[in-house]
């Protein structure tokens, strides 16, 4: 009796991890198709943004922003780390730091300074710790516990605080690195090049795109076709049809914060969909093994028990024939 006892507190125990593990999995889609949503709705506008950028400064022959102005040294990097709040996500916070470190540890080996700026309570933990071992690597601000929500004022303030940085000349590039949402079971750590602005590839959503392989719809979509934004895209190319007001130079600097914001805040979606879209996995994982113990002990459970009543029913058998 005393082994049924102890299998009926481990499927006891099993069945909650179970429960839990299923309620988390629920959650987590919930919140992967929340944040499919946000980047679908914002994807026409983004991409619109940032073509008409990249037309406007590469068509321009006044002197652009001092954001699109690359540094002679190049020896000061500034990396926008994203990483998730918790864990349970697989391997979602070991593959974007991965990524991070391979261009780190570049630099690093070549004498540069590195600052970074953590989003998410683990890659804080992650850069803390190698902040103590290497003396050029500097974490200048993290932001945390976004949880499910977006939070706008902290994304713009990481935008300006990147942008100020970059202005400012405490460091010569900025560069992203998160997690791109393929699917469910796929979540690409890249690295993104924030700034300096390079005027012939300001489209990230192409950019991003291209990581899909031939023939898989990205979930970004083709959105830019037959619309006004194509027109005024050939428009522009060919200098005919537009005429700009008060000039070309002053839209450019009035689009570049609005432009910045809208990467940042791209970048940071597709982070939460990685991460949440990774949870979903983790726990779908966990769920299906929590599911199979609890068939291996219910047998094992079933046989000992059996066997206690075959074993009590020889005895009745027995005590009868003896009598």
């Amino acid at each position: 009796m005393t082994n049924t006892k102890e299998l009926k507190k481990r499927l006891k125990s099993i069945q909650g991890i179970e429960n839990i593990t299923q309620a988390m999995k629920m959650v987590a889609t919930a919140r992967v198709k929340k944040f499919q949503a946000l980047a679908l709705d914002g994807a026409p506008y983004s991409e619109f943004l940032q073509k008409l950028i990249g037309d406007l400064a590469v068509n321009s022959t006044d002197v652009l922003s001092p954001l699109f102005k690359k540094s002679d040294t190049n020896n000061k990097a500034l990396y926008i780390v994203m990483g998730a709040d918790g864990g349970m996500c697989g391997s979602f916070n070991n593959s974007v730091m991965n990524k991070a470190m391979e261009r780190i540890k570049r630099r690093l080996s070549e004498g540069h300074k590195v600052k970074v700026i953590c989003v998410g309570k683990k890659c804080k933990q992650f850069f803390d710790a190698l902040a103590k071992r290497e003396k050029n690597l500097e974490i200048v601000d993290y932001y945390i516990e976004y949880g499910a929500n977006i939070h706008e004022e902290k994304i713009y303030a990481l935008a300006t605080k990147a942008r100020d940085m970059f202005l400012s000349g405490k460091v010569d590039v900025v560069r992203l690195v998160y997690a791109k949402y393929k699917n469910a079971m796929s979540q690409i750590p890249i690295v993104v090049n924030y700034l300096p602005i390079d005027k012939n590839n300001t489209n990230i959503l192409k950019q991003k795109s291209e990581v899909a392989k031939e023939g898989e719809r990205d979930y970004t979509g083709q959105i830019f076709n037959d619309t006004v934004g194509t027109m005024l895209h050939h428009q522009i190319l060919k200098k005919s049809n537009v005429i700009f007001e008060p000039n070309v130079t002053s839209i450019i600097e009035a689009l570049v914060p609005k432009y910045l914001n809208n990467v940042i805040y791209h970048a940071v979606i597709e982070s939460m969909a990685s991460e949440f879209g990774a949870k979903m996995t983790a726990m779908t994982a966990a769920n299906q093994n929590a599911q199979d113990i609890i068939q291996e002990l219910s047998l094992e459970f079933n046989k000992i028990r059996q066997t206690s009543i075959t074993n009590q029913l020889i005895d009745i058998v027995n005590g009868g024939n003896a009598q």
